[in-house]
């Protein structure tokens, strides 16, 4: 099964049922701690993080269910052609590499200065929509980002994520 819309909730509905689960079941295999965070994400009222979507992602995966980034992001804007691409270790590595500035990047991908200079010392992770946003326009530009570059040490140690 496939989701591929945030804003309908009738997939997440569909998706709980039939997997023949309750909401604190379904919560449990998604990861998420609270019953109000699992209904914020539900309702759509709130973006995970990064690292809490790809949790989510892996945990779907198991049973079957794929989750397109897509989901959270319109990845049709972005031109992508099929050339090898660069593979860059950080955020910071990325934009010395495209030339531009903090404050450049961070217009680019719609948050504040400061908000970057966190997300490029990795002390927190972006939502979703934003990280998906860097990804594929450094994918657009020539570069890769692989999924497990949101996990910094802090969040494998607490998540259980290897680096990959």
């Amino acid at each position: 099964m496939i989701i591929s819309d945030k804003r309908d909730l009738k997939h997440w509905l569909e998706l709980r049922r039939s997997l023949k689960l309750n909401h604190t079941e379904f919560r449990m295999l998604l990861g998420v701690s609270s019953n109000a965070q699992y209904r914020s994400y539900r309702e759509g009222k709130k973006e995970p993080l990064i690292r809490v979507w790809l949790r989510m992602k892996e945990r779907l995966k198991q049973v079957n269910v794929e989750l397109p980034d897509s989901f959270y992001c319109d990845t049709s804007e972005y031109k992508i052609t099929n050339d090898e691409k660069k593979v860059v270790n950080d955020l910071l590595e990325l934009r010395t590499e495209l030339g531009i500035t903090q404050d450049e990047f961070s217009e680019i991908i719609g948050v504040g200065g400061n908000t970057y200079s966190l997300y490029e010392l990795r002390r927190t992770n972006p939502s979703v929509s934003t990280a998906l946003k860097i990804k594929y326009y450094a994918l657009s530009r020539g570069y890769y980002l692989d999924d497990s570059f949101w996990f910094t040490e802090v969040n494998r140690r607490l998540y259980g994520q290897e680096h990959r």
